[in-house]
């Protein structure tokens, strides 16, 4: 799998010059000051709507998050319909790339955000794992992984027995006209209660990870 990070120049020469890179929050996701591409108001929660009928003990246990919303005895069926049902979960630390460039993206990218640049990572677990030990510096983590991002109908809802529903919360966005960037997320979770919040980190030779040759846009 090869990893790009799309960003502004002035922060990838913060990498090469201090290793510094920003590693986000779900919740800071969320916010509107991240950019059109960014944003997403569910991060960290899923929405779900659907019905059911002739639902018995043993279908239940095919949805996890039915199961602990409906209740059906052993010989008896149960009908209804749940409609926006929004499940948070917990908060975590998270590093979006993509799984791969394209010059299309790229300029999709610099419309929206203004990321004139792209590097590759080169040695990802090497260079998460120099990240992680920086975190744990600041505050305790257990980095838990990198995950490709899946996409549904937030709007609409997600079926409760939607092969989806028992993926974790930070792997879900929205579907949406950004979809196609084939987003993938470091994910870090918190060991102490409590919020969170964006951390900068620095680690000498961090760069040393990443492509010597970036991709550039050129603003003009």
């Amino acid at each position: 799998m090869e990893l790009y990070k799309f960003l502004k120049k002035e922060h990838f020469d913060l990498l090469l010059a201090n290793g510094t890179v920003r590693v986000g929050t779900l919740m800071n996701y969320r916010s509107h000051e991240q950019g059109t591409m960014v944003t997403d108001r569910m991060e960290g929660a899923k929405n779900f709507s659907g019905g059911f009928e002739n639902l018995t003990s043993n279908d239940l246990k095919q949805s996890y998050t039915l199961s602990t919303l409906v209740e059906v005895s052993d010989g008896s069926t149960g009908i209804g319909y749940l409609d926006n049902i929004v499940i948070e979960e917990p908060n975590y630390f998270i590093f979006s790339v993509s799984d791969g460039y394209s010059k299309q993206a790229h300029e999709k990218w610099f419309e929206q955000q203004a990321y004139d640049y792209c590097y590759k990572i080169i040695a990802p677990n090497t260079f998460f794992r120099r990240i992680t030990r920086k975190l744990n510096e600041i505050q305790p983590v257990e980095f838990i992984g990198i995950f490709p991002v899946r996409y549904y109908n937030e709007k609409a809802g997600m079926d409760f027995f939607d092969p989806l529903e028992k993926l974790p919360a930070f792997t879900l966005k929205d579907y949406d006209e950004y979809s196609e960037q084939n987003e993938i997320r470091a994910v870090w979770r918190p060991k102490t209660m409590g919020a969170i919040s964006p951390i900068d980190i620095s680690y000498k030779g961090l760069s040393s990870y990443i492509a010597d040759q970036g991709h550039f846009l050129d603003a003009s």
